[in-house]
């Protein structure tokens, strides 16, 4: 990669005098202002049994109340004055985050408040009843009856089996989970969880390395330190990985959506846990020489379909690959062989090499040239850090690309997406 490009994920990595690992991005045509992200190393995968959406419940409550702003009126107040209504938090699998813009004048208040939301949230009995019913809310919208919930929650099982990615869907849980998190759940959870040791700091914007570490310190500034806890210890071998399940088939004809109407599409899923990758690259280009195949197949010649997802997700310890159409029922088994047919044409080799060149040049130049805003670049580093212990900077990922051959592509669907080796998966009207 040309030295002279301006690299976003080239981050300063410092330590504060109090022990927080902090990450910097000065970016040097923003004048005033930056944007923070605090990592709290904690998600969906240290949900206890039976109580999976417990790290998500967590995350909504400080913005119902704590020791500094005891309402949600409060915490309102403080979005729209000091963080220019930027203030939020989200959860993932593997890690919790709450971030925000200040300007550069505001940081010290920033950082205080952002003390206080993480290791002062009130807990108060009638807000957590009252948040309940919003994350119960925020549950069904995305799982809207009882065939939705049963495919989910048997295909986590399926794939995942003991290993703690089999006990949620999304980081939010299922709506009987939610239901059944006490108070004292949430309290031993934050206890357990929200620690000193526990968070990095991730700055962008007009900021400097040792302003950022100053800041930092500001955030664990009067609070006991204590180590991590971790995340719980698992591993692909506690996983059934598709391998020893038969292809699902679940019908929508009992059932209605959200909306009232009958789904009028039947639904194919493909899925494969696999083992992390060195070059992540090779995977982000072999889906995109799959997707590609589908879509001339299954859109432009057949027209059986608007757009094929295929999608590669990498976490702490795993990798995996999906596969996920919507068809015209009457297509069904047409898309299903269609699917397979590609599948086993990459195995076999049966790709052209000038088709994968042209892939890896579009890979090469989407990573070098995508738009990035500064909530891009600090949401990015964060998860970098989850996923590799570091950011990896576009040079990195850009040079990984350029070295993935097509006999790479080919070994590795080989390998790993086998049609025993795959979980099939089909919803039904």
């Amino acid at each position: 990669m040309n030295g002279a490009l301006f690299d976003p994920y080239e981050f300063e990595h410092v330590v504060s005098a109090k022990g927080v690992p902090v990450y910097v991005k000065n970016l040097p045509w923003i004048t005033g202002w930056f944007t923070v992200r605090i990592l709290i190393r904690v998600g969906a995968v240290n949900d206890p049994e039976r109580k999976a959406g417990l790290a998500h419940f967590l995350e909504h409550l400080p913005f119902n109340g704590t020791t500094l702003f005891p309402s949600s009126e409060a915490i309102d107040d403080l979005k729209r004055t000091l963080f220019s209504d930027s203030l939020n938090a989200w959860t993932g699998p593997e890690r919790t985050m709450f971030g925000g813009t200040l300007l550069s004048g505001d940081a010290d208040e920033g950082m205080r408040a952002f003390r206080d939301l993480i290791f002062s949230p009130l807990l108060n009995a009638e807000e957590i009843e009252r948040e309940r019913n919003v994350v119960v809310q925020e549950v069904r919208r995305r799982i809207p009856n009882r065939v939705v919930e049963t495919v989910k929650k048997t295909r986590q099982e399926d794939l995942y089996f003991n290993h703690p990615f089999s006990r949620f869907a999304r980081p939010f849980g299922w709506e009987d989970s939610v239901k059944a998190i006490t108070r004292d759940d949430l309290v031993a959870f934050h206890d357990a969880h929200y620690r000193t040791g526990n968070i990095s700091l991730f700055f962008v914007g007009d900021i400097k390395s040792g302003d950022a570490a100053r800041l930092a310190d500001r955030v664990v500034d009067g609070v006991t330190w204590r180590k991590s806890v971790g995340n719980p210890q698992s591993s692909l071998s506690s996983t059934r990985n598709g391998s020893r399940v038969p292809v699902r088939t679940y019908s929508m004809k009992e059932e209605m959506r959200a909306d009232g109407e009958i789904s009028r599409s039947a639904g194919i899923e493909v899925w494969r846990v696999i083992p992390p990758q060195e070059n992540g690259q090779m995977v982000a280009l072999l889906g995109g020489v799959v997707h590609d195949k589908l879509m001339e197949r299954m859109r432009r010649e057949r027209g059986i379909l608007y757009s094929a997802a295929v999608r590669r997700e990498r976490f702490s310890d795993h990798m995996r690959l999906s596969i996920d159409a919507s068809v015209d029922p009457a297509a069904y088994q047409e898309a299903l062989g269609m699917i397979e047919a590609v599948l086993a044409e990459v195995r076999k080799g049966d790709v052209e090499p000038k088709f994968f060149e042209e892939e890896r040049k579009s890979r090469v130049n989407f990573l070098r040239t995508r738009d990035y805003t500064v909530s891009d670049i600090a949401g990015g580093a964060v998860d970098d850090v989850v996923k590799f212990g570091c950011v990896r900077p576009i040079a990195c990922e850009s040079a990984d690309a350029e070295t993935v051959k097509l006999e790479d592509i080919i070994e590795l669907t080989h390998e790993e997406l086998s049609r025993e080796k795959l979980y099939w998966l089909s919803v039904l009207p």
